[in-house]
């Protein structure tokens, strides 16, 4: 079960916190498909334990896990990505931004089980 779905109760309890919160609808041709990219000026790359991001995204794309000597890493599971954003407006330095899937070359550290 992925948390702040809906249908389970942290989904739930943020839809009454924040009734206003909801996502347009799509209108027009669909979009090229979103991928999260995250860049130099990230707080992680300079050994700052920040998780704003990781904990903006609902759908747990994004992930902050230990890495050697006791360094945190990003990890991103892109088949959970919806493009939604979330995760921008949660970074302080403004280091996270989604761009067409066909622009970025390598995500940082790819999940290995998202083949």
């Amino acid at each position: 079960m992925i948390p702040d779905r809906p249908d389970t109760r942290r989904g739930f309890l943020r839809r009454l916190a924040d009734p206003g919160r909801r996502r347009p609808e799509p209108s027009g041709p669909p979009a090229a498909p979103l991928q999260l990219h995250i860049g130099s000026t990230c707080l992680m790359h300079q050994r700052i334990e920040c998780r704003l991001c990781a904990e903006a995204c609902d759908t747990r794309a994004v992930r902050v896990v230990p890495a050697l000597g006791g360094i945190m890493q990003l990890r991103l599971d892109l088949s959970a990505c919806t493009g939604c954003g979330d995760c921008l407006a949660g970074c302080p330095v403004g280091a996270a931004t989604l761009a067409p899937l066909s622009s970025i070359d390598t995500p940082l550290h790819r999940d290995p089980r998202d083949r």
